[in-house]
């Protein structure tokens, strides 16, 4: 999962273990966004526990209607393309129902879009969403194109990638998050062998580093947002 500060290329809506936002987006929102999911996991997710997980794509489709208002959905019989969901269903949301379907775990849903080629669960909300406003508007799904367009996604992401490993002990790190700046190529990421903090910038030379402390805080949040 990668969150990344910018993104020129259109997003479903978020990639499960690379994130990417289809406009720029700051750290304050960033942190915002963790918030805003904190409390809708407490007062939405807990209160739709009971809610049965989506077997597939038209149950998930309607699952989603369910969270719809019918301002929202009259907005979406309004717009003109599909890639304006992510506007109306909005990032905290977005996150919630990626929770509320477990697509983190091996829940229905996850496995039926994993068997379709789709393995980031933000991806696979993302194509619920689309494919509803098609459902609504009457329009084809393309679903095998959008998976198409997903998988080639992932293998360019898969490339830019950072190989590197903790100067600690070796381990895997999980880059996290990406930041682009005129003068810095920042990931941000977490051990897999002990859950430590790091960063790598591509330009500046120096290698994996310890994340500052509040990079650290980041990632922390991250974390803890992941588990709800």
């Amino acid at each position: 999962m990668i969150i990344s500060a910018y993104s020129s290329e259109p997003a479903y809506a978020l990639r499960g273990r690379h994130i990417r936002f289809g406009y720029k987006v700051s750290n304050l929102l960033v942190v915002f966004t963790l918030i805003v999911v904190w409390i809708y996991g407490i007062s939405g997710i807990q209160a739709t526990a009971s809610r049965r997980i989506p077997h597939n794509l038209s149950e998930a489709q309607q699952s989603l209607a369910e969270h719809l208002t019918p301002a929202e959905i009259n907005r979406i019989e309004k717009t003109k393309s599909e890639h304006e969901m992510i506007q109306i269903i909005g990032l905290p949301r977005a996150i919630a129902l990626t929770n509320e379907w477990r697509l983190w775990a091996n829940s229905p849903l996850a496995r039926y879009f994993r068997s379709l080629g789709v393995t980031e669960p933000h991806d696979m909300v993302g194509i619920v969403a689309e494919t509803y406003w098609c459902k609504r508007h009457g329009k084809p799904f393309r679903l095998p194109e959008k998976i198409a367009n997903l998988r080639a996604q992932y293998a360019r992401q898969e490339a830019v990638t950072p190989k590197a490993r903790s100067p600690r002990d070796g381990a895997r790190i999980d880059w996290l998050v990406s930041r682009e700046s005129p003068t810095s190529n920042l990931y941000l990421g977490i051990s897999q062998s002990d859950g430590s903090f790091w960063r790598y910038d591509r330009r500046n030379g120096a290698g994996v580093q310890p994340a500052h402390p509040d990079e650290a805080k980041e990632l922390a949040q991250l974390v803890e947002a992941g588990k709800r």
